[in-house]
């Protein structure tokens, strides 16, 4: 899939732009990205993985934390 057909497959899910939204199991943020561009700049995303290494694949304004689900998230 590319990423304009990941923003159509969300689309109809997402409302207005800005919130705060996070990403469980984010990976390199494919989804991720495309929430970003319906959300916009005002948009607070916070993507989350176990894989750091996939995490880094995300662009700098979208906050990241390494984890898993055995663990309360702070």
């Amino acid at each position: 899939m590319n990423h304009a057909d990941l923003v159509a497959l969300i689309k109809d899910g997402v409302g207005q732009p800005g919130g705060r939204w996070a990403d469980l199991g984010a990976g390199e943020g494919n989804f991720t990205r495309a929430l970003a561009d319906l959300l916009g700049p005002e948009a607070h995303i916070t993507a989350i993985d176990k894989d750091a290494r996939a995490l880094r694949a995300i662009d700098g304004t979208i906050e990241t934390h390494v984890a898993d689900f055995t663990r309360p998230l702070d």
